[in-house]
């Protein structure tokens, strides 16, 4: 999803910047909401691109192909059949002899509903609409569509978007069609503003109260059948959780049960499946979540702090993950791996204070904390620069329209210079508007 963002993104800006070229303006607001951008989530997307970057989401095998096609039958239907959920009557039953096997995604991979009256009104913002011009919207929600209902012929975009650097490692591209959903009621909200515009003020807004309340049933049902099960007990199970393992359906209660879940749901660690260095609880070579040859006893333990105490000299073996994150009484412990190992152990000998502390600090975590910090400052002086532009812009303005308005005029018959004649009355364009005087003689 952050690849299909970015890129969206990246040409609504390009193709802002390139009409109002050379656009110093609004290039300036930009860099002030790039660095506010930076100022909220630097830390975090340094760290994730860290992370996943270690595990590239490709991979040798069909999955990273993974096509996709649907009929074009089922991809007109799906922006209007009502009640798409995953326990309601569906577009994919009701024409399911149209079904590839790509439905099998489910609801949250394929549901594109709009609904007619959206549509509708998109129609009037392309056809009638004289104050937003829509029909590149809904082109580019065309395009978007084909997007995410097929990647299996060249004649879509995702077809060869596939071999991109990227790109290769989208998986769904059925969300593609997110994006096209947002286009096209992006375009029925302009087709309300046309109707308003055309004077059929009360079709207006009959219609807009229509695509509303049609919108909310339909998130309302659709959120009743996803979220249908009571949550598992949450229970505070023993310090330091236990490794377990199972299908995807186990994660939630696992969770919840302070239990380390092994099966995770989603590719975090890429589509090839790696082998594990920790051994779950119901392994037969599983000893428990530390231990030693000799005796090694437990102080502490939470997710970024573990504290050991045990006789020096002697290596103590962790079944969790090793990672150049971690740190030994403030010494980094593996330099050389990534973010996280998963199929290598986790070794530490004992120092002669015979005390254990391990800590998790990436590297450059504080660099990136004043980065952060930095890019908020800047926001900062930035806004507070623009907002005294503004300011000095209306005062000027202000004194220009104060002038207009006293400005003697002689009658004469024919005004002169930047001024309009009209009914005896002259007309002086200045700033940003203009000011009619009335004409008068000087004593």
């Amino acid at each position: 999803m952050a690849i299909m963002e970015l890129s969206l993104v990246a040409l609504v800006v390009a193709g802002g910047l390139a009409r109002r070229w050379p656009a110093r303006r609004e290039a300036a607001y930009l860099l002030m909401a790039a660095t506010a951008a930076l100022s909220l989530c630097l830390v975090r997307v340094a760290l994730t691109l860290d992370f996943t970057l270690g595990f590239p989401r490709t991979g040798a095998t069909e999955a990273s192909l993974y096509p996709i096609s649907f009929h074009p039958l089922v991809a007109a239907v799906s922006l209007i059949a009502p009640l798409q959920t995953t326990h309601w009557p569906t577009f994919a039953n009701h024409w399911s002899q149209f079904r590839p096997a790509a439905m099998s995604m489910g609801w949250w991979e394929v549901g594109a509903y709009v609904g007619v009256l959206a549509l509708v009104s998109a129609w009037f913002g392309a056809t009638i609409g004289r104050r937003f011009h829509t029909k590149p919207w809904l082109a580019a929600a065309a395009v978007l569509f084909v997007m995410a209902w097929t990647n299996r012929y060249p004649l879509s975009p995702s077809y060869h978007l596939h071999f991109l650097p990227g790109y290769s490692s989208i998986l769904v591209i059925t969300r593609w069609r997110l994006f096209g959903c947002f286009l096209v009621l992006i375009s029925a909200v302009a087709g309300i503003v046309a109707l308003h515009d055309a004077g059929r003020t009360r079709f207006a807004r009959i219609l807009l109260l229509g695509i509303a309340l049609d919108l909310s049933a339909h998130t309302i049902i659709a959120w009743y059948g996803a979220f249908d099960r009571e949550p598992p007990p949450t229970m505070a199970n023993a310090t330091p959780p236990v490794a377990v393992t199972g299908s995807p359906v186990d994660y939630w209660p696992a969770l919840r049960a302070n239990r380390t879940f092994l099966n995770a749901d989603e590719p975090v660690l890429g589509y090839v499946n790696p082998s594990l260095a920790i051994v779950p609880v119901t392994d037969a070579a599983y000893r428990g979540e530390f231990y030693s040859s000799t005796d090694v006893r437990l102080v502490s333990w939470t997710p970024n702090r573990i504290a050991l105490d045990g006789s020096p000299g002697a290596v103590v073996r962790l079944n969790i993950n090793p990672g150049s994150y971690w740190q030994l009484n403030g010494r980094t412990l593996f330099p050389h791996y990534r973010a996280v190992e998963v199929g290598k152990s986790f070794e530490v000998t004992v120092p002669a204070s015979g005390h254990i502390v391990l800590t998790i600090l990436p590297a450059g975590l504080r660099t990136l904390v004043i980065v952060q910090a930095g890019c908020a400052l800047l926001t900062f002086a930035l806004a507070v620069g623009f907002a005294r532009l503004d300011t000095s812009a209306t005062a000027a303005r202000r004194s220009s329209e104060e002038a207009t308005d006293q400005y003697p005029i002689q009658a004469r018959s024919k005004c002169q210079g930047n001024v309009s004649r009209s009914n005896n009355t002259c007309r002086i364009v200045v700033g940003y508007g203009t000011s009619c005087v009335k004409p008068r003689m000087n004593s």
